[in-house]
């Protein structure tokens, strides 16, 4: 369990960061990569990110701040 949280945080962290940097060269928003990649590797498209009670109440605290 706590193995397959931290792979979906390190997969989230390492995929944005890279649809960022592309979306930046690409003379767009860095936003627009990272929401791209969101719906994309989210339960939405591919699955690889399930939703799960841990990652919401870490999304809610990042609402917050």
């Amino acid at each position: 369990m706590e193995f397959e949280f931290f792979f979906q945080i390190a997969l989230i962290l390492l995929s944005t960061k890279l649809a960022g940097d592309l979306s930046v060269r690409l003379g767009q928003p860095s936003v627009l990569g990272k929401l791209i990649v969101g719906i994309v590797i989210g339960p939405a498209l591919l699955g690889w990110i399930e939703n799960s009670e841990l990652l919401t109440q870490l999304s809610n605290v990042g609402v917050i701040l």
